[in-house]
């Protein structure tokens, strides 16, 4: 095994840009990554057809082959949203090409399980889905929906999800981005830029 050790002290400032195993998305789109063991990079992107790939590994250790997930798909370069809920095991999110906010788990090593819609939850076609991990079994989630109305849900795939409710009457713009971070067990911090550019922030306490 190499380990990743990040900034490598040998080099001054910033390595070359290398190539991600030739994986290619629509131009300026987002590719989400994660770190799944200490030397062990997971990406996700969709690619110029919409369909959703991964890759691991890391810029010392080289690349794998990008592989499809569970045949996923949303719009060209729509945002991948990823989080590690257990060992081994990443919850992925998506808004597809029609809008509806769909999820799937697992991993490149142990598969991926079906792709499933996430309680009737809607947003703008590729837009991003922002996941929490908040314990072993609960994933927060929160999304601007097609009007720009900010919204919530959570549990899992196994569970079930519940209803999707109002943040606070919260308002961005069609799809925009919640940043959403964890400041508490049970206390989350949200931000966004509302349709006119201002910056708010709200708490919420999960029950």
């Amino acid at each position: 095994m190499v380990s990743l050790d990040w900034p490598d002290a040998s080099l001054p400032g910033w390595r070359p840009w290398t190539s991600v195993s030739e994986g290619s998305s629509t131009p300026g789109s987002p590719v989400s990554a994660l770190s799944a063991t200490p030397n062990r990079i997971v990406v996700f992107l969709a690619d110029p057809g919409g369909g959703i790939y991964t890759t691991s590994g890391n810029a010392t250790a080289s690349w794998r082959p990008w592989t499809g997930v569970s045949e996923g798909s949303t719009t060209p370069g729509g945002t991948i949203s990823a989080v590690v809920t257990a060992a081994n095991n990443i919850a992925l999110f998506l808004a597809d090409s029609a809008g509806g906010v769909y999820t799937t788990s697992g991993s490149a090593d142990a598969g991926w399980r079906p792709w499933t819609r996430v309680s009737e939850g809607r947003s703008t076609p590729g837009a991003p889905i922002t996941a929490l991990v908040a314990g072993p079994s609960r994933l927060p989630l929160f999304l601007a929906d097609p009007a720009g109305g900010v919204y919530t849900t959570s549990g899992n795939a196994a569970d079930g999800w519940r209803p999707w409710t109002s943040v606070a009457e919260g308002r961005s713009t069609p799809g925009g981005t919640i940043s959403a971070v964890l400041i508490a067990p049970k206390r989350v911090a949200l931000f966004l830029a509302d349709s006119e550019g201002g910056i708010y922030a709200t708490e919420l306490q999960l029950s």
